[in-house]
């Protein structure tokens, strides 16, 4: 017998002056309460199921805003919107036509943002291009990415290429194995070996790069610079620039230490002008210059 029956059984038995009313009103009045509670717990229930549900694509496919446990793509799959999930997992290709929010993002193959991506952890082992900003607590990549906005990281590990349009900000380190390209990058350690190109300021506690390839930078500061060529263990590729190329406006440190690099100002407590360098101006409290590296101006360090 359904709720409804009952509740007019009831009401029948009322009016017959069989139950009376206040006995009447409390059955019915428990009544509608248990049913109110079953239905919130039903609620509750599917909501919670939901949650924990997931979006896989295999082979090809297209899906709309994605929200729940993890979005699954193994082939070649389409977002139509946003993503907000706890893992997503890419082997092939996808594009996703909004924002991506994450727990852990696992990429291997390609995949296009057309918005920001937000996530604890970014791997990525392929290709990988955002439309807006990144920011995620660890970032490895080893193949390409491509990111309009700026990179915001705690760690952020590259081997391969990575181009950012925007500045690139690692609160405690950039480990970099390739190149990397920016409008400027900020970070207390950057250990590289490869070439980099930042069209503004390089600022560091500890800046190191092992140059192959031509470099730039606008400028560089950091407490120690470390900039070696490639190819440094021997005399010949040291002096004729072979492992790699710098130029820069500006570098500035307490230790210094360049080979092969072009700057206009050089400047440090104690600097080393390895072979291979051409320097316009160098400030320098103590300062050593290799016998094929020219000097213009010599000046002492302002205190």
């Amino acid at each position: 017998m359904s709720e409804n029956d009952i509740i007019k059984k009831l009401e029948e038995r009322y009016k017959k002056g069989e139950i009376s009313k206040e006995t009447y009103e409390s059955i019915v009045k428990e009544s509608l309460e248990e049913n109110a509670k079953e239905e919130s717990e039903t609620s509750e229930e599917e909501y919670e199921d939901e949650r924990k549900s997931g979006v896989g694509i295999a082979g090809s496919g297209t899906v709309e805003n994605v929200k729940g446990e993890y979005l699954k793509i193994s082939g070649s799959g389409k977002v139509e919107g946003d993503v907000d999930v706890r893992e997503v997992k890419i082997a092939g290709s996808a594009k996703i036509e909004g924002d991506v929010r994450a727990e852990k993002v696992n990429c291997a193959g390609s995949c296009k943002i057309e918005g920001d991506l937000k996530a604890r952890e970014v791997k990525v082992a392929g290709a990988m291009s955002i439309e807006g900003r990144m920011e995620s607590d660890l970032i490895y990549f080893s193949g390409g990415i491509k990111v309009k906005g700026d990179i915001n990281s705690k760690l952020l590990k590259s081997a391969g290429g990575t181009k950012c349009e925007g500045r690139i900000t690692a609160e405690e380190r950039i480990e970099m194995g390739g190149s990397i390209s920016a409008e400027a990058v900020e970070t207390p350690a950057f250990t590289g070996k490869g070439s980099m190109k930042v069209d503004g300021p390089v600022k560091c506690r500890n800046f190191r790069l092992e140059m192959k390839g031509s470099s730039s930078a606008e400028s560089i500061t950091s407490a120690k610079v470390e900039i070696i060529s490639g190819s440094s263990k021997g005399i010949i590729s040291r002096i004729f620039g072979k492992g790699g190329s710098m130029k820069a406006k500006r570098i500035k440190g307490k230790t210094v230490h360049i080979e092969n690099t072009v700057a206009d100002v050089v400047e440090g407590e104690n600097v080393n002008i390895g072979p291979g360098c051409r320097v316009k101006i160098l400030k320098a409290e103590k300062a050593q210059v290799h016998e094929s590296s020219s000097v213009t101006k010599r000046e002492r360090k302002e205190e």
